[in-house]
C-alpha cells in the first residue's frame, strides 16, 4: 500500500479533546482505512460529531460507535453532512472509514466538540446561508427523552428561499410530530405536518422563513430526526410551496456519483399520467353498462312480442282447414258450422 493512503500516517489517531480533521484521499487510493478514537471523559460530556464526504464512492464507509450507539453511512448518505450526540463519554467513541474502489480524488471531514446538552431549542432563531446547516432532535440518533414543543425559526437572506433536506425522520406514531409552516410562526400556512417514520423528504418554502416545531408527549421516544436545511435562490419547480420525496441512487449505476446532480434523485408522481388511466377504466366502464341496457332492453322487447303472437293463435281456435272431393281447400268456422 502507498504512503499516500495509508490514513494511519496522518497525525494522531486518539483524541482527548475537542479536534477537527481533513484528510484528502488521492484517486489512485483503491483501499484505505481510517480510524480516529475519541477518549472517554470522567466528566462525562456529550459530544457532538460531524462528518462529510466530498466526492465519495458508493462503497465507501462511515461506522460510528461506542457501548451504547452504532451507526453504518453508505457513501452516497455523506453528500452532505450528518451530525450525531454522543450522550454516553463513558468509552471511547471510535469513527472508522473504508475505502475499497478506485475514482475521483475524495476529501474528508470529520469534527467532534463538546456541548452544554442536546436539549430541545425553545424559540430559536437560525439564520442560513447557501452552505448547508444540520439541525438535528435532542439526543440523535438515541431516542429522545423530553415532554414539550422545540420551536425554531429558519431565516434565509432577503430574496432567498429555504430547502430542506430530511435525511432521517422517526417518532412514536400520530402522538409525536414535527410540523413546518411557512412563515414565521404556527399562523402561517402549514407545509408538512409528519408523524411516525419517513425518509428522504424534500421541503421548500415561498418565501424566506420557516417556522419548525417538534412535539414530542414523553412516553415512547424514538431515534427522532435529522434534517439539512439551507437558503437557495430559486425554486427548483413553478410551485411556491412543495415536497418531494428523494430516492437513493440506485448502487448498480455507477461506482460514483460525484457528476450526479441533487434533482436526479427526485421522485415524480406522475400525476398526469394517472388521471389518463383514471379516464379510460371509467371509459371502459359506462361502455360495458350500455352494452348490458341494450341486451336487457331487445331481450325484453322479444318477450313483448311472443306473448302478442300467442294471444292470436288462442283467438283463431275456432278455425279450421277441411279439403273437399274437388282438391279445393276451403276454410269455415267450426263454431258457425255447429250452429
Amino acid at each position: 500500500m502507498r504512503t499516500d493512503c495509508d490514513c494511519s500516517l496522518f497525525n494522531e489517531k486518539h483524541y482527548n479533546s475537542d479536534s477537527s480533521r481533513i484528510v484528502t484521499i488521492p484517486s489512485h487510493c483503491e483501499k484505505m482505512y481510517c480510524d480516529w478514537a475519541i477518549a472517554q471523559n470522567s466528566a462525562n460530556n456529550r459530544r457532538e460529531i460531524t462528518i462529510s464526504l466530498e466526492n465519495g464512492h458508493l462503497e465507501d464507509e462511515f461506522h460510528i460507535w461506542n457501548n451504547v450507539l452504532m451507526e453504518k453511512y453508505k457513501g452516497y448518505q455523506l453528500r452532505q453532512p450528518r451530525k450525531l450526540f454522543i450522550t454516553d463519554g463513558s468509552s471511547n467513541t471510535h469513527i472508522f472509514f473504508r475505502r475499497s474502489s478506485l475514482g475521483p480524488k475524495s476529501v474528508i471531514r470529520v469534527s467532534w466538540k463538546t456541548v452544554l446538552g442536546t436539549d430541545c431549542p425553545l424559540a430559536s432563531i437560525a439564520p442560513l446561508s447557501t452552505g448547508p446547516q444540520v439541525f438535528i432532535s435532542p439526543r440523535y440518533p438515541m431516542n429522545y427523552d423530553f415532554y414539550g414543543n422545540c420551536s425554531l425559526l429558519l431565516t434565509a437572506p432577503e430574496n432567498h428561499y429555504i430547502n430542506i433536506s430530511l435525511n432521517d425522520f422517526e417518532v412514536e406514531n400520530i402522538h409525536d410530530h414535527l410540523s413546518f409552516y411557512d412563515g414565521n410562526s404556527t399562523s402561517s400556512s402549514l407545509i408538512e405536518h409528519l408523524t411516525g417514520k419517513k425518509s428522504n423528504l424534500t421541503i421548500l418554502s415561498s418565501g424566506n422563513m420557516m417556522f419548525v416545531n417538534f412535539f414530542s408527549d414523553s412516553y415512547h421516544g424514538r431515534r427522532g430526526y435529522h434534517y439539512i436545511a439551507m437558503a437557495v435562490s430559486s425554486l427548483p419547480f413553478d410551485n411556491d410551496i412543495m415536497t418531494e420525496t428523494v430516492v437513493d441512487p440506485d448502487p448498480q449505476l455507477d461506482s460514483n456519483y460525484s457528476g450526479i446532480n441533487e434533482t436526479d434523485f427526485m421522485h415524480s408522481s406522475e400525476p398526469v399520467q394517472g388521471h389518463v388511466i383514471l379516464h379510460f377504466i371509467c371509459a371502459v366502464l359506462i361502455l360495458v353498462a350500455i352494452a348490458l341496457i341494450a341486451i336487457f332492453g331487445a331481450a325484453i322487447f322479444k318477450k313483448k312480442i311472443a306473448d302478442t303472437n300467442t294471444t292470436t293463435s288462442f283467438v283463431n281456435e275456432m278455425v279450421r282447414f277441411h279439403n273437399d272431393d274437388t282438391g279445393i281447400y276451403v276454410i269455415s268456422n267450426q263454431g258457425q258450422n255447429n250452429s
